[in-house]
């Protein structure tokens, strides 16, 4: 097992000190106070005070003895000894001396060697942190500011990178037993989503990895057939909960991006929790994947559908003014009393033929709109290609609601219910009370029925709504969870009520707060009450305050010639330069 996690010039570069060290630190670490001087023999030849002095600054700074160069740091600390930079090469020939120093250093600023006890706490802490993250960097940042706080020198960097690669290998020892109980009795099922599946002429990593390219009824099968597969192998059931929730996403990472032979490469105890949290998390994913095609789906018909409508009410209108003609010389007819009644319709016939006629009233029946013209009778024509993926992403997911929606999960369930038994007609008791005004000329016919293509447009129209605002959440989803998920539980609040409010320096009763809020408010009002200036014709119309606008301070005469002076600076150039420049900047293309 290889300990070399870093490059030899990483290596060199963690050992050295920092290229750059910003001015504030400068002051702050390598100033010398009154108490440092105390500690640098007045005696000493300036190499060795210079040495002293600036290994003083460096461990309070970095909490570790650095290797060379110094850049302007060491500069910093000379001047204030008032000796040379260069002396500094002549420090540290006597080994004994330059281990003195650092004894004294370490008792002033309160460091210690680590111990054989303080190296075991920094395994079992280095453990903790490897099943958080596995990035090494990270790890080494993360160990020595664990040193730094507590105020143990940091070993070198060939020590740390033994300790992290032995941390991150107990990592992997750990998570497998804290999975053991899932991973055991699945090992066939785990090892053959690395198998090619004959009927696919993939692997299940790759087919469960492929997210749907596009939005179309074909996609969202595909992607309902990928959540059913993992449901139907009881994933949904796994707990992680024993899993550091980085280190879940730094395994998924692994198994969304490894390819199927390094997998195959990798041991058991490594590859079976890699697989068991990347279909744990597919299973998330693809939930989330399945409910966006439907949103997009669902609104693209929608919005298309109101286009062709709007398309359609251009349309006729030419036809509108030729029925409406019509109508005026048909009425002037009817209305002319020297026309009897008894030879009305064949005076009506001699100026408008009968064929002519009896066409115009078959264009009336297609130009007849409901009371309410909205356009879901087109959103309608959509209803056969919406039927196609609808079923089956009904039954593979589980929705939840508060409530607000209640009615309309039951009005969900009852299409679920229907698809399962293949029932055409619409129980007359369903659920009505998400049909809005504009949906209820169709959504029930002229004898009060309910039309099922209609009710279920609604529907489906009304869950797709209610999943964006969180009205209605998914089971098993991320982006579409329970939005009390994201909140403290109830049940825990009450012992966490206090502490909360007093970080958040809030009151503990919620009428305090709101009495504390009408207060700002009274109080702001009265400070924007005495800042206005009633001169400018501030008035109430229909209840609203209306406040004219500011008047534009004027430019002086300078500024307006430097606005000039800098127009005529300007380069001339073709609009089509500036658009492929913008495009560089924007990547817009």
């Amino acid at each position: 097992m290889t300990t070399q996690i870093f490059s030899i010039s990483d290596r060199e570069r963690l050992n050295s000190f920092p290229d750059e060290v910003l001015a504030n630190d400068l002051i702050t670490f390598f100033t010398i106070t009154e108490t440092d001087f105390q500690q640098i023999p007045v005696k000493s030849s300036a190499n060795n005070r210079l040495g002293i002095a600036f290994q003083l600054c460096c461990l309070r700074y970095l909490g570790f003895y650095p290797n060379p160069p110094y850049g302007y740091s060491l500069e910093f600390v000379a001047r204030q000894l008032k000796v040379a930079s260069s002396c500094i090469e002549d420090y540290g020939q006597n080994e004994n001396t330059r281990s003195s120093h650092r004894q004294r250093i370490q008792e002033y600023l309160g460091f210690s060697k680590p111990t054989p006890i303080d190296m075991a706490l920094l395994d079992n802490w280095l453990l903790e942190r490897s099943l958080e993250h596995d990035k090494p960097i990270l790890l080494f940042h993360s160990v020595c500011e664990k040193l730094y706080s507590e105020k143990i020198v940091r070993p070198g960097v060939s020590v740390l990178e033994r300790m992290i690669t032995s941390a991150r290998q107990k990592a992997h020892d750990v998570t497998y037993e804290r999975l053991k109980h899932l991973i055991e009795g699945n090992e066939a099922f785990l090892d053959s989503i690395l198998m090619i599946d004959q009927d696919k002429g993939w692997t299940l990593l790759k087919w469960l990895r492929t997210g749907a390219i596009s939005n179309s009824p074909d996609a969202i099968i595909e992607t309902a057939n990928r959540l059913k597969f993992l449901k139907e192998k009881g994933v949904q059931n796994w707990k992680l909960d024993v899993l550091n929730p980085n280190r879940r996403k730094f395994l998924a990472k692994i198994g969304r991006t490894a390819s199927n032979q390094s997998l195959q490469r990798f041991s058991p105890h490594r590859r079976y929790p890699i697989l068991l949290v990347f279909l744990s998390q597919s299973l998330e994913d693809i939930t989330d994947e399945l409910v966006d095609l439907f949103d997009r789906h669902l609104s693209k018909s929608y919005t298309n559908s109101k286009s062709a409508w709007q398309q359609f009410q251009l349309s006729i209108t030419k036809k509108t003014q030729e029925k409406i003609r019509l109508l005026q010389k048909l009425g002037g007819i009817i209305l002319d009393d020297s026309v009897s009644d008894t030879d009305l319709r064949g005076f009506i016939y001699q100026q408008i033929p009968q064929s002519n006629l009896e066409k115009s009233i078959e264009e009336c029946q297609f130009l007849v709109r409901p009371q309410d013209d909205k356009h879901y009778d087109f959103f309608a024509t959509k209803y056969n290609t919406i039927r196609r993926y609808i079923p089956d992403f009904l039954e593979i997911l589980e929705f939840n609601a508060n409530s607000k929606s209640g009615k309309l999960l039951q009005a969900v369930n009852i299409l679920k219910e229907l698809n399962q038994t293949n029932k055409r007609k619409i129980p007359e008791d369903s659920p009505t009370n998400h049909v809005s005004k504009a949906w209820r000329s169709y959504v029930f016919d002229e004898n009060g029925s309910i039309v099922r293509k209609y009710y279920e447009l609604c529907t489906l129209v009304e869950l797709k709504n209610d999943l964006r605002a969180g009205n209605i959440w998914v089971k098993y989803s991320r982006r579409y969870a329970d939005p009390e998920s994201y909140l403290i539980p109830k049940d825990q609040w009450p012992a966490l009520k206090n502490e909360a409010c007093e970080m958040l320096g809030l009151p503990l009763q919620p009428k305090d707060r709101l009495d504390e809020r009408k207060q700002q408010l009274k109080s702001a009002l009265t400070t924007f009450d005495g800042e206005l200036n009633y001169e400018q014709e501030f008035r109430i119309e229909n209840d609203e305050l209306v406040v004219p606008r500011l008047k534009a301070e004027e430019k002086p005469d300078s500024s307006l010639r430097l606005q000039d002076e800098i127009t005529n600076r300007l380069p001339r150039i073709e609009l089509a330069e500036l658009l492929i420049e913008v495009d560089h900047w924007t990547g817009f293309l």
